[in-house]
């Protein structure tokens, strides 16, 4: 198959993306530690590429390479997400790897490689793309995670996410022979080995009782619900954030949702829409389980980190309950309801600028081989870091969903539409009422930083070498401002996206 201009074209934001990655590891070569702090900004320009890049597509709703990736505003506007979280937590990287001994281009240039593994697998129109897609960004995250190779913590949490990411691949790969398989058995291309039968648009096609394709389709919905950390496939989640250094946590949290969910809204949406009841009443009971567990494990920990793995876990189940929501309100046609998927697009954008800014907090006030962990370390940061404490104060409220935050839209747009449909309104109360349960521990941090005398010997002491850290989480508390104030352009976004796909009302 020959490459046109048009191709790489469509794939300029990947190639951008990967080029920077490339020059950052090679620049390492040739520079000296003191040169060094030049690879962020190294860094940060290659993602302005990929986003003036994704802003020059956007509006097309056009194929690359024999239909196999697709650009069109769904893949724009969760790539953007992706890149943005990247550029922040490169941001906040820059002056946290230095006293962590991990100041080389490795680490920025596995930082973008799983940036653009995002952003490929918001493009995957076909299954190889997705795959690809896939083990592009979880191999760099399993890297990424176990970076600080001389804290213990570290190593054994890249290790359990290894193993663990290498079973779900299996199942993943298991699930895309038996859609293979399914596709290719079709009248219209008996026995075929045809590149055709690994796009998504082929799997429509399949008769809904096919055996293939409804084994296929449970093993595809096993292997994402790993990626996105659904219960019961979310013990990987505690381990892997508290090992990994904070940016690498932040950045963890909100670009693989980024790019699982671009996969998972285009399969639904293009491989699946005639099985929408059928994967829409197993995502609803994975995201009342992935709600309830998620938050009622969180009121137990201590540890910050593993705080706020918890609740990421809990925020991916409401992110399933839009998915869930417009699949079991469908027409019964194949057209799925489009506003609950909007509110999907809007929530994994507004949680994205909240949690990397959540992580910067930490990052912020880490300290030469170690990380303020533990939320009672943080008690009395108000006295002496006022501002600090205020952003992790307003970040915590987008959190828990209370305005005028990104969350509280988010959340809002969700349960709103959930309400609404006889199928769904159980599942909204359920998010409802485990929403209000996360408010208790996030309100927990907040009064350990107002209310508790600071722990003896404790200064929070900041460097002046803290810029990075600082701008990237005043970037992360405007966009949590800013989405929760004037929301509308970022929904007329997200719908704009979800019509693209071109199968839905």
């Amino acid at each position: 198959m020959p490459v046109t201009a048009h191709d790489v074209l469509l794939l300029s934001p990947f190639l951008a993306i990967l080029g920077a990655a490339a020059l950052a590891v090679a620049a390492d070569l040739f520079i000296g530690r003191l040169e060094r702090a030049a690879l962020p900004f190294l860094s940060v320009a290659g993602l302005g590429a990929a986003a003036m890049a994704f802003v020059n597509l956007w509006g097309r709703n056009e194929e690359a390479f024999a239909g196999a990736i697709r650009t069109d505003d769904l893949s724009i506007v969760l790539g953007l997400t992706a890149v943005g979280a990247t550029a922040i937590s490169v941001l906040m990287s820059a002056t946290y790897v230095r006293p962590a001994a991990v100041d080389f281009g490795e680490f920025y240039g596995l930082m973008l490689t799983a940036c653009a593994g995002a952003v490929l697998l918001a493009q995957a129109n076909d299954l190889m793309m997705v795959f690809l897609g896939i083990e592009i960004l979880s191999i760099s995250i399993y890297c990424l995670t176990g970076i600080t190779r001389d804290r213990e913590k570290s190593a054994e949490a890249a290790m359990k996410y290894f193993i663990m990411g290498a079973f779900s691949t299996g199942f993943l790969l298991f699930g895309f022979a038996f859609l293979y398989g399914a596709a290719a058995s079709q009248p219209a291309s008996p026995g075929a080995l045809s590149s055709a039968c690994l796009r998504l648009d082929s799997l429509a096609a399949i008769p809904a009782d096919n055996p293939l394709l409804l084994a296929g389709l449970a093993l595809f919905l096993v292997g994402f619900s790993f990626k996105l950390g659904a219960v019961p496939f979310h013990a990987w989640t505690p381990d892997a954030y508290e090992g990994a250094p904070a940016p690498v946590t932040g950045f963890m949290s909100a670009v693989v949702k980024a790019g699982a969910v671009g996969a998972l809204l285009r399969a639904a949406t293009i491989a699946f829409p005639h099985l929408a009841y059928e994967w829409g009443t197993l995502l609803a009971l994975l995201a009342a389980a992935t709600m309830i567990v998620g938050n009622l494990f969180a009121l137990a920990q201590t540890n910050l980190k593993r705080l706020l793995a918890y609740s990421s876990i809990g925020h991916t189940g409401y992110i399933l309950v839009g998915v869930a929501t417009s699949a079991l309100a469908s027409d019964g046609a194949g057209r799925l309801q489009p506003e609950s998927l909007t509110a999907v697009v809007f929530y994994v954008a507004a949680y994205a600028v909240t949690t990397v800014g959540s992580f910067g907090i930490i990052s912020l006030l880490s300290r030469p081989g170690a990380e303020l962990e533990d939320v009672s370390h943080f008690a009395g940061l108000a006295s002496r870091r006022p501002l600090a404490a205020a952003a992790m104060t307003l970040f915590m409220a987008s959190l828990a969903g209370i305005p005028p935050t990104a969350g509280f839209i988010g959340k809002f747009l969700i349960f709103k539409e959930a309400v609404s449909s006889p199928e769904t309104l159980w599942l909204a109360l359920i998010g409802i009422a485990t929403s209000m349960l996360s408010a208790y521990y996030y309100l927990k941090i907040v009064v350990a930083m107002y209310m508790r005398a600071p722990e003896k010997g404790e200064e929070f002491g900041l460097t002046s070498e803290r810029w990075g850290a600082g701008f990237a989480l005043a970037l992360s508390a405007a966009g949590t401002v800013l989405l929760g104030v004037v929301p509308m352009r970022l929904i007329e976004w997200s719908a704009a996206a979800i019509r693209e796909l071109g199968h839905l009302l």
